[in-house]
């Protein structure tokens, strides 16, 4: 069985060597880049999207305003935990006239009634989440007394989200082959990703973080990189802590994530590995940040959502069925899921363009198609195992939920996963994609970027559309020549927004994914 290239024990990755400290100087200048390009790309979604018109966000709005406050859960009730919140914040939860209605423009969007100030009583769902993400973004909410505050919110879940992603893609941009992993890169952070890193959800940091995580351990496991050893581990601490602590289920995926890695590795150089001191500091770190995710869902039982034990059973498809019809339902549902994972906005209500359905999954399914012809050995075995996972836990998942709860699985719960799978072959396939002819590689390069960023500009204003002019079927020109709600600053200015940031982010993954590998980074990675 073919194995992964050999870690040696010691290696310029760790003595500083010049060729390292150049790749850790392009780490930084990409990482600058990319930061603040995805900053620009997701705080757009955040100022486009009206007020509620993400999935479950009123409850997270509740839940981060509660936690600036002080007030991790609050008193349980069967409708959710109780908090105490400005009546702006708990407006929200009549904010959500889009919801559900894709004919009904975001007019229709009422403002808080008398003093927006004022401290009202509250339920949220949300009550029992981990509270890491609702700390770094429910801040704003002290510093502004109306809907200021939530589109700030959204702008510090932008600003977060975006650097995990920056992180991936600047330890992409030190590898030696980077074209194909870039492609799955941008494969992986898909429109929903991005939609879900403007909004106030916990979702979007899990995907994020995790796919900083996973880019970090690809880093170690797979010997693309020559940067110093501390570098990925760096990435996978912070972005596996982060990762493991944002919702019920992120602690599961972290461990898929890192169990796929340390297959790619014989045991001989697992052992090598895990002999070196900054790596067993990286194991502690990641071990305690999963405790405290672990402490937090058993004392809080979050994973459950169980806020109230004597409340009656949820209002949900199929409660009480047997565990082999949950898995059946989902199994059936497996591409309407993956529908949500691409390009359903709002409440699962405000669907991508036709275009979007047809580029992202040619692109999936190319990776998927070049991972099950040119791998071999136990790189074949991680990816095949991968593809199972992503269509098969999460009904496995459902089946263990169905009797108490019913089908509650939505697409997006998936996301984490669906980039663990994407990243790695994208990085098993990076050898690969580098004995292309070079013209064809950066034709085929190319076409793949313009038609991925074409894609996403298609998901930001349809969902703009969607919201200015209803789902009616009118005219495109009518978002900007009659619309009957805009946002600040009118529609012509998001537009033109959308086409620099999403250009730009097309312009420097071809650059970064075009990049020839230097002698230095040959010589030192060998």
């Amino acid at each position: 069985m073919a194995s992964a290239p050999s870690v040696p024990p010691i290696d310029d990755r760790e003595r500083g060597a010049r060729p390292a400290g150049g790749l850790v100087r392009r780490f930084l200048i990409v990482f600058a880049f990319a930061w603040i390009v995805c900053t620009a790309i997701t705080s757009a979604w955040a100022l486009t999207t009206p007020l509620a018109a993400a999935p479950d966000e009123p409850a997270h709005i509740v839940k981060a305003a509660s936690v600036a406050r002080g007030q991790l859960v609050g008193p349980s009730t069967p409708k959710g935990n109780v908090v105490q919140v400005p009546s702006y914040i708990a407006w929200t939860n009549n904010q959500t006239c889009t919801a559900f209605t894709e004919t009904v423009t975001a007019d229709c969007v009422t403002q808080v009634p008398g003093d927006p100030t004022t401290l009202v009583d509250i339920t949220t769902t949300a009550g029992l989440y981990n509270p890491l993400y609702y700390v770094l973004v429910g801040w704003p909410s002290l510093v502004f007394d109306d809907s200021t505050g939530i589109f700030a919110m959204r702008v510090m879940s932008a600003l977060v989200c975006s650097f995990f992603l920056a992180v991936a893609f600047a330890l992409i941009a030190t590898w030696r082959h980077r074209a194909l992993p870039v492609i799955a890169f941008l494969t992986a952070a898909t429109p929903v990703t991005l939609f879900l890193a403007g909004t106030i959800n916990p979702n979007g940091l899990e995907v994020t973080a995790m796919m900083a995580a996973v880019v970090g351990l690809l880093t170690i496991t797979t010997r693309q990189s020559a940067a110093p050893l501390w570098l990925p581990l760096s990435a996978l601490v912070v972005g596996g802590v982060f990762a493991a602590n944002t919702r019920g289920l992120s602690p599961l995926w972290l461990a898929m994530a890192i169990a796929a890695a340390l297959v790619l590795l014989p045991g001989r150089d697992l052992l090598a590995l895990l002999k070196r001191r900054s790596v067993q500091v990286t194991i502690v770190l990641v071990a305690l940040g999963t405790a405290a995710a672990a402490a937090w869902l058993l004392g809080s039982n979050s994973l459950a959502m169980a806020v109230d034990p004597n409340a009656p059973p949820p209002p949900y498809p199929h409660v009480g069925d047997a565990p082999i019809v949950g898995v059946a339902v989902i199994l059936d549902l497996t591409f309407y899921y993956a529908a949500q994972m691409i390009g359903e906005f709002g409440w699962l209500d405000t669907p991508a363009p036709d275009a979007v359905f047809f580029i992202w999954p040619a692109v999936i399914g190319l990776l998927l198609l070049g991972a099950g012809v040119l791998l071999r050995g136990r790189r074949l075995v991680v990816a095949v195992l991968l593809m199972a996972a992503v269509v098969f836990v999460p009904a496995l998942l459902q089946g263990v939920w169905v009797t108490s709860g019913g089908i509650i699985w939505q697409g997006r719960y998936t996301l984490p996963l669906f980039a663990l799978l994407l990243l790695t072959i994208g990085a098993l396939l990076a050898e690969h994609g580098s004995k292309l002819e070079r013209s064809v590689r950066r034709r085929l390069i190319v076409i793949l970027i313009a038609a991925l960023g074409f894609a996403q500009f298609l998901s930001y204003i349809g969902a703009l559309r969607r919201y200015s002019i209803g789902d009616t079927g009118g005219s495109w020109l009518a978002m900007i020549t009659r619309p009957e709600w805009a946002p600040p600053g009118g529609m012509t200015l998001w537009l033109v927004i959308g086409v620099v940031t999403i250009g730009a982010a097309c312009v420097g993954a071809a650059r970064v994914a075009l990049r020839m590998p230097s002698e230095d980074e040959l010589v030192t990675a060998r």
